[in-house]
């Protein structure tokens, strides 16, 4: 009898050990397909992430252009001047690059040359700390607006800069904006009385309409005026469509900038 009542213990233990077993892995299994859920929901967030990205010329209205694209796309959050720390994490990710691809002069400099980084990591890790800095709430669009880019000792870089700013999200727009006429630009407030900065200005316009005119550009960008704005010409809607709009254009905003630029009010722009 003892034997039986021991055999019937070990199997109701041995059961239950597999029942245990059992929830484990369900709840194992579980876990797993949420997470692959939540990995696909995030992938999904970001793969449809936009950023806006303005490259002006001082005086040439970014802020108004700022102002006008937080209607564009609802809840899209654009920074302002950052003093060109993008460009800077650019040329510190370049640096990088340069360091992984150079050569090792000789064996006796093998240990003086080694290196422990993975180039893949650097490269997550500079777009993470770019978001970090200008998407810090998850928007589903984000940007900024720059005044740095193509200007003085930067001109060259211009090319280089906006490759680095397209990696930065799946869906980059990116706005070359100045007046029409750099001479415009000279009795705006930041301009006026600065004639030191004039010279840079036109050269700064020349980087940029050199960029729009290359053949074998790194990323595509859109070409925009103050004045197109103003105008409410073909232009202007092209840039609407170029961003993809899901808003008209806020008049509110159209008839306050219309009357400080003593322009007329033109007709509204309508979303796609």
């Amino acid at each position: 009898g003892n034997t039986r009542t021991l055999g019937g213990l070990s199997i109701l233990c041995l059961y239950k050990k597999n029942i245990l077993v059992i929830v484990i892995l369900s709840v194992l299994s579980l876990l797993v397909f949420q997470s692959k859920v939540q990995s696909i929901e995030f992938r999904s967030v970001v793969d449809k992430q936009q950023c806006i990205f303005i490259l002006a010329t001082p005086g040439s209205g970014s802020s108004t252009m700022v102002n006008l694209l937080q209607n564009c796309i609802p809840g899209c959050q654009i920074s302002g001047e950052n003093h060109g720390a993008i460009q800077s994490l650019r040329g510190f990710y370049q640096q990088v690059v340069q360091t992984n691809d150079q050569p090792c002069p000789s064996k006796h400099a093998e240990e003086a040359w080694k290196k422990y980084f993975k180039l893949l990591d650097v490269q997550e890790a500079t777009k993470s700390l770019a978001t970090t800095m200008l998407n810090p709430n998850k928007s589903q669009c984000w940007g900024f607006k720059e005044i740095r880019y193509g200007r003085d000792n930067q001109r060259l870089q211009l090319g280089q800069d906006i490759k680095f700013l397209s990696s930065l999200c799946p869906n980059p727009k990116i706005i070359l904006h100045t007046k029409r006429n750099p001479v415009l630009e000279f009795n705006s407030t930041v301009l006026l009385g600065r004639p030191h900065q004039h010279e840079l200005s036109k050269l700064q316009h020349q980087s940029f309409d050199s960029y729009v005119e290359k053949e074998d550009k790194p990323a595509k960008v859109f070409r925009h005026y103050l004045e197109d704005y103003l105008e409410r010409n073909t232009s202007f809607q092209q840039l609407w469509d170029y961003l993809e709009c899901s808003l008209p254009v806020n008049q509110t905003t159209v008839k306050i900038v219309s009357e400080r630029k003593g322009h007329p009010i033109a007709q509204p722009i309508k979303a796609r």
